[in-house]
């Protein structure tokens, strides 16, 4: 199978250029047909992705790609979808160069980006299968944003993620389209519209292989904030902080009071005073008092959050003392007014 190694496509049209991408590796194309290589319209100067090709895998062992990315979805999730009397060639495509004069965020900032195509030879049909790991939360928010410009027609809601965008018919001809956001990752799915032929599966059947996408992704975030968490902990404990005074608030949907900056003391492991920074008067409300932690109680509070499979846990950590200036975790994204997060600075150790 032969691919063609560039690609030129907008952030925002990026599912529909993998996707043309996709079509323009089959051995079916027909000639006269799109050149894949032209820059569509949604952006007026297109971003350029180079995509490198790993070996094809070997027909009769189907072996999927070795990228632990990649094996999010394996040929078996795709096969129980769309029919195991299909004969599927898996292709990991790797984007080695990025133009990023047009792109939504720095090149920098995408820590991983892998796309795996799904194709049925004899047809060309395919599934193709990205997922972009960006540096933070924000990073992909903005992608992700830009992806949604480059949506055009009937949109569907598909519930993916932390937010999904998807339709199904393409008014550009290439398939069934979903994109989700899920902390710091941005998944797309595309069922291509072969010349000839019906594509592999439709919008529903995306879905499905998007939830598995989903829940097999949202493990890897969680053993990724693990080993977030034990790193900033490590610094924290190189501080030997046992007395020490910071400002915090809580962010809720909570009484005024509640929420105002206090600033804490804390010794041996308690927090034994707080006093309002606005008005330098002290909490006296004895269940408003007890709900402060120390530092090492906003600790357990992410790894509890963590350890409960949060939907989504936002953090800032202070660059060398290891604390969390800043959180937000959204435990279920189905209900509302449960989300907590706060905010931490001004630490002051005693010692």
């Amino acid at each position: 199978m032969t691919m063609n190694r560039s690609v030129i496509f907008a952030i925002g049209a990026l599912v529909l250029a993998l996707a043309a991408a996709a079509c323009s590796s089959s051995p079916a194309a027909e000639p006269g047909a799109a050149d894949p290589t032209a820059a569509p319209t949604a952006m007026e100067t297109p971003t350029q992705v180079t995509l490198v090709a790993t070996p094809e895998p070997t027909p009769d062992t189907g072996t999927d790609p070795v990228s632990e990315t990649a094996l999010t979805l394996t040929s078996q999730d795709v096969l129980a979808i769309v029919g195991d009397s299909v004969a599927l060639t898996v292709e990991q495509l790797q984007p080695q160069a990025i133009d990023s004069s047009e792109a939504p965020v720095p090149v920098d900032a995408i820590d991983e980006w892998v796309i795996t195509l799904f194709q049925a030879p004899e047809t060309g049909a395919a599934i193709v299968f990205s997922v972009m790991d960006l540096a933070t939360v924000k990073d992909a928010e903005t992608v992700f944003a830009e992806v949604q410009i480059g949506f055009t027609g009937q949109t569907v809601s598909v519930g993916l993620g932390d937010d999904s965008v998807a339709f199904e018919p393409n008014a550009s001809g290439i398939g069934s389209i979903i994109t989700f956001i899920q902390g710091d990752l941005v998944v797309s799915m595309t069922a291509t519209l072969p010349p000839n032929g019906e594509p592999l599966t439709d919008l529903a059947g995306l879905t499905s292989l998007g939830r598995t996408a989903s829940d097999r992704l949202g493990g890897e975030s969680s053993a990724g904030a693990q080993a977030v968490l034990d790193e900033v902990l490590a610094l924290w404990a190189a501080t030997s902080a046992s007395e020490y005074t910071f400002e915090f608030n809580w962010v809720c949907f909570c009484i005024r009071e509640w929420v105002s900056p206090v600033s804490l003391s804390v010794s041996g492991g308690e927090v034994v005073s707080a006093m309002f920074v606005e008005s330098g008067e002290p909490v006296t409300d004895a269940n408003q008092l007890a709900s402060y932690v120390t530092i090492e109680g906003l600790f357990q509070l992410l790894q509890d959050a963590i350890d409960q499979s949060a939907e989504s846990i936002q953090v800032e950590f202070h660059p060398t003392d290891g604390y969390p200036v800043s959180a937000f975790i959204d435990y279920d994204a189905r209900m509302a007014d449960e989300e907590r997060g706060f905010s931490a600075a001004n630490l002051s150790l005693a010692n």
